[in-house]
């Protein structure tokens, strides 16, 4: 009878579907602890920047940013990841943003801050950097003084970056007066007359402002003998 063999082999197959359920029971449980030893395990905290918006920058003048991350642990280190800085600017790793730009426009750019395990937080920026503005200069009138008369003015300049640099730019002055580069007009007039001229102020970075003077000057009156 082959009642034997039948048997022994259903028993067989039997057999093999149990181990096969176990095997693949085994396997999802083991998924099943390795999904839940992720969910309790702490990832990376929300990393973030405590400030989203940077200032207006004038070209020329001195950019001092530095950037600021919070929830992570400190320290933190701070790149350059996406877009572009205006030529002249540096990050440095502290998040100090530095330097002198030289480019006007609207630039783009993200910064990412990684704290000491190595999580990490990005911001996304955008800086303006805008022409020049106004250099103004003072005073706008000059006093009037005498042929022979010692003179002495002072002008001054703001709107931009100091120390200024001026210069006569047009018309001339009193002979005998001169202006310096640090703006003192100072000298005896030798010559009457009305003198018109421009002086004009350059910042520390290049901007430019321009003033239009006149000076009179009047020759000293000689007394006339009495009639008698």
């Amino acid at each position: 009878m082959k009642y034997p063999n039948l048997y022994n082999q259903l028993s067989g197959k039997r057999a093999g579907i149990v181990f096969a359920l176990v095997f693949v029971g085994a396997l999802l449980l083991g998924w099943q602890c390795r999904a839940q030893a992720r969910v309790l395990t702490p990832g990376c905290p929300a990393i973030t920047f405590t400030f989203n918006m940077l200032p207006i920058h004038t070209v020329g003048a001195p950019v001092n940013v530095n950037f600021s991350a919070q929830g992570g642990v400190a320290p933190y280190k701070y790149k350059l990841t996406g877009g572009a800085l205006p030529n002249n600017l540096q990050l440095a790793l502290n998040g100090a943003l530095t330097g002198t730009p030289t480019q006007i426009g609207d630039f783009y750019f993200t910064v990412t801050a990684y704290d000491a395990k190595g999580c990490n937080g990005s911001q996304k920026y955008k800086l303006t950097i805008k022409g020049c503005p106004a250099v103004t200069i003072q005073p706008g009138l000059l006093p009037s003084t005498q042929v022979n008369t010692p003179y002495n003015a002072t002008l001054t300049a703001s709107g931009h970056v100091a120390p200024y640099t001026f210069l006569l730019t047009a018309g001339a002055l009193p002979a005998g007066m001169n202006l310096s580069s640090s703006g003192v007009l100072s000298g005896p007039p030798t010559q009457a007359g009305q003198f018109n001229f421009s002086v004009t102020a350059i910042s520390a970075t290049g901007c430019k402002g321009t003033r239009s003077y006149s000076i009179r000057i009047t020759g000293i009156l000689t007394p006339q003998p009495s009639k008698l």
